[in-house]
């Protein structure tokens, strides 16, 4: 079985104190376990479950072929998956391959929950982009590097340390989203791991 083991790093965050929420996606033979306090790969199960920040998000998540598993608890440290050289190709789509599923899924949630009424707005997804967006983060160190995403990034905010549940309770204006209710949709980064938001220049 394949381990990214040897690349994890141990860097410094602030996270809000008193929050716990998962989102799993299970299936296949290699699962990819990429926590806020941990990155590993591991053997996978056979269900699903999905972030509790909005209804019934259980239900769209029971086909997965890899399970990430993201906590977001009160931490100074976590360990992140740093790749100083090139991967191997078998090594590389292990990694990258469940964060592109993931973040395909959650752009899927996310349309519906627009299409429900629960997500006021505009939605911007990243579906096709997912590849694009895995292949710039992998080489950035969490915490190190300063990064500045765009609208069609999902898949590597998740990769630099987003959880699910965050980025939920930011399309929905929740208090417990990156900027505490604020601001909407793909309007939000997080000082700690240095991902600065991205602005939306209008103009006539």
């Amino acid at each position: 079985m394949l381990s990214v083991e040897k690349y994890l790093d141990v860097i410094t965050l602030q996270l809000p104190r008193g929050l716990t929420r998962r989102a799993s996606v299970r299936g296949g033979t290699v699962a990819a376990d990429i926590t806020t306090g941990k990155t590993r790969v591991a053997p996978s199960g056979g269900h699903a479950h999905a972030p509790d920040a909005a209804e019934h998000l259980h239900h769209h998540a029971t086909d997965g072929v890899a399970e990430l598993r993201f906590d977001l608890v009160h931490a100074r440290t976590t360990q992140v998956a740093r790749f100083p050289h090139r991967l191997s190709e078998p090594e590389y789509y292990t990694i990258a391959y469940p964060v592109m599923y993931l973040a395909r899924r959650l752009d899927e949630m996310l349309l519906e929950l627009f299409r429900k009424g629960y997500v006021k707005g505009t939605v911007a997804l990243g579906t096709g982009n997912e590849a694009v967006a895995v292949a710039m983060a992998m080489p950035l160190r969490p915490g190190v590097d300063i990064v500045a995403l765009m609208h069609r990034d999902l898949a590597a905010h998740l990769l630099l340390g987003a959880t699910p549940y965050r980025l939920f309770c930011q399309y929905m204006a929740n208090a417990e989203s990156p900027t505490h209710g604020a601001e909407g949709n793909v309007h939000h980064g997080d000082a700690a791991s240095r991902r600065f938001p991205m602005l939306s220049h209008l103009g006539k």
